[in-house]
């Protein structure tokens, strides 16, 4: 996936412009950027959901998680899960038992907590067979021990499936540890880097303002 020139508007405000960048395969890149600077725009853009001025390739085996997702029929977890399901019998217990799907299968979708939806709504983007995953701030609503798991599920399946992801993320240290690519979302562009180059102590204050 390549961009350039990438220019995006909300009503009249210009929410970024000149941005450009690559998404590498076969790695996981962290999206960081401060609240407002455009980083869910930016994702609609990749995943081909909003059209921007500029120039985009990306791959037609692409998959988009928004940050919020909703599902108004009652259904169970287990049915939706089928809708989405391509990948290998193998592929799919992983998932399930990392992210301990098991007693939810049977419930109701609309009856789980938000922590238990979103473990239900990142499985059914990674039971799918695609090239590419874009995770807008997937770990929003889990538990720790949750946030950790999804993250080593992620490296296994970078590595075993050669599969490529980006997440947009809040936590550095999180970028750090389990990034491969970083990128560095504000006003003045998109600068991408290595994690050990971008998120020192000092350039983390410095681009989060952190006393």
């Amino acid at each position: 996936m390549k961009f350039k020139n990438l220019q995006a508007n909300y009503r009249e405000r210009v929410v970024f412009t000149g941005v450009t960048g690559q998404l590498e395969p076969h790695q996981i890149t962290m999206l960081l950027g401060q609240n407002g600077a455009g980083k869910s725009t930016l994702m609609t853009i990749l995943g081909r959901l909003k059209k921007a001025q500029g120039q985009l390739e990306c791959p037609e085996s692409t998959l988009y998680l928004p940050q919020k997702n909703q599902l108004f029929d009652y259904l169970k977890v287990n049915d939706l899960l089928q809708l989405a399901t391509t990948v290998t019998s193998a592929t799919v217990n992983r998932i399930e038992q990392t992210l301990e799907l098991a007693d939810l299968l049977p419930r109701d979708f609309l009856h789980l907590s938000s922590g238990q939806q979103q473990r239900v709504w990142l499985a059914y983007a990674l039971l799918q067979d695609k090239d590419v995953i874009l995770l807008d701030e997937p770990l929003t609503f889990l538990d720790l021990k949750y946030q950790q798991r999804l993250l080593k599920l992620l490296v296994e399946l970078k590595q075993e499936e050669q599969r490529t992801f980006l997440l947009s993320i809040h936590d550095p240290q999180l970028a750090r540890e389990y990034g491969d690519v970083i990128w560095l979302l504000d006003q003045k562009g998109l600068t991408t880097g290595q994690p050990e180059q971008l998120l020192t102590e000092q350039k983390v204050k410095e681009f989060f303002e952190l006393q």
